[in-house]
């Protein structure tokens, strides 16, 4: 072989090398796309194919991925053609006219806005519109519900709600409920399951709204609710008549009595309320609610009151009922001293006062 070929053979031999060699640097040396994530490449893509290529797209996304990769989008540097090929190589997909990637968040949010229904995109850029959470049915809460543990619940409420709730379950929990009563209240479910009347939407509500914090809080929860509930029923009513009440009920649980009388305040046991207690309690009670309470009531009540008010409010009071105003009705007296006892009670279940407190008057 002539030298001049020999020569010429090893020159392209070199070059061959070199080009490989620059081949291998190539694929060695990182680039932009290599330090972008998995979801800005898929942002930018998504911006690249354009509205028509990228709605197709878009639907299979949840709001969630969507709202991640809005994210992203924001974040994207200036992405050359380059770059964007072997973001395309990577992807193995060709690509629409690619839009300009200094902007590419906006053109993210405007591709949403264009290609969703308004009310989706709307809810990809603020989840805080979204509609609340279906409510469970009460029925299917009761008729997943322990039977045991219904019928905890079930053994206080009357036999007409009992039935009710049966007539709303399927059968075979309904079923499940009459076997756990005894064969009198049995019988008695049936008979008035067979004659129960059409309940209306209003009292459905108010069922719906009486049994489920029963079903979904413990039990002692409902204790201190019933109890509260007891109370407040009694606190309307007068003196003389909650006494009369009270002492029927001494065959009552002795923990029930218990927590039925930490509840129950009446404005005559105002002298009971520690000084602080009264100061709180009246801070918050109109001046004109305080002097209609006060009428005829005792020197002792009156002094303890007026003690427990601002001088200001005080000088009003006195002033009031120096007067004598025979005009005022006995009903609006009592209802000035109930409306004292509900703020006391109100006062008393926010923990700010303690309606239990002993203290002689002062």
């Amino acid at each position: 072989m002539a030298q001049e070929e020999k020569e010429k053979m090893i020159e392209d031999n070199d070059l061959s090398s070199d080009n490989a060699s620059l081949e291998d640097d190539s694929q060695i040396l990182p680039t932009l796309i290599d330090t972008l994530s998995g979801q800005q490449k898929v942002a930018a893509l998504l911006v690249a194919l354009g509205k028509s290529a990228a709605a197709r797209l878009l639907k299979h996304f949840t709001p969630d991925d969507l709202r991640r990769i809005s994210g992203q989008a924001h974040t994207l540097p200036n992405i050359s053609l380059a770059d964007f090929e072997i973001l395309v190589r990577q992807f193995e997909n060709a690509f629409a006219e690619g839009a300009s990637f200094s902007e590419a968040g906006l053109h993210f949010d405007n591709l949403v806005y264009e290609t969703l229904p308004e009310e989706e995109a709307a809810l990809i850029f603020d989840p805080s519109k979204a509609p609340p959470p279906p409510v469970e049915s009460l029925w299917n809460i009761i008729a997943r519900t322990d039977i045991d543990s219904l019928q905890m619940h079930l053994v206080q409420e009357h036999p007409q709600v009992i039935s009710y709730i049966i007539s709303r379950l399927p059968s075979e929990v309904a079923a499940k409920i009459l076997m756990v009563q005894n064969m009198a209240v049995r019988a008695n479910l049936t008979q008035r399951r067979l004659h129960l009347h059409q309940v209306s939407p209003e009292m459905e509500e108010i069922l719906d709204q009486a049994l489920r914090p029963l079903l979904l809080e413990n039990t002692k929860a409902g204790e201190v609710a019933h109890h509260g509930q007891v109370a407040t029923i009694l606190n309307e009513m007068d003196k003389k008549d909650v006494d009369d009440m009270l002492e029927v009920l001494q065959d009552l649980n002795p923990e029930d009595l218990k927590k039925l009388k930490k509840s129950f305040f009446v404005f005559d046991d105002i002298p009971r309320l520690t000084e602080r207690a009264r100061l709180l309690l009246f801070d918050g009670i109109a001046a004109e609610t305080i002097i209609t309470a006060l009428h005829e009531t005792d020197d002792l009540m009156q002094e303890l009151i007026l003690n427990s008010l601002s001088q200001r409010t005080r000088r009003i009071v006195q002033t009031e009922l120096s007067e004598k105003n025979p005009t005022i009705q006995q009903s609006a007296i009592l209802n000035a001293r109930r409306v004292i006892a509900q703020t006391a009670i109100k006062l008393s279940e926010q923990g700010t006062i303690n309606l239990s407190s002993q203290e002689g008057a002062s």
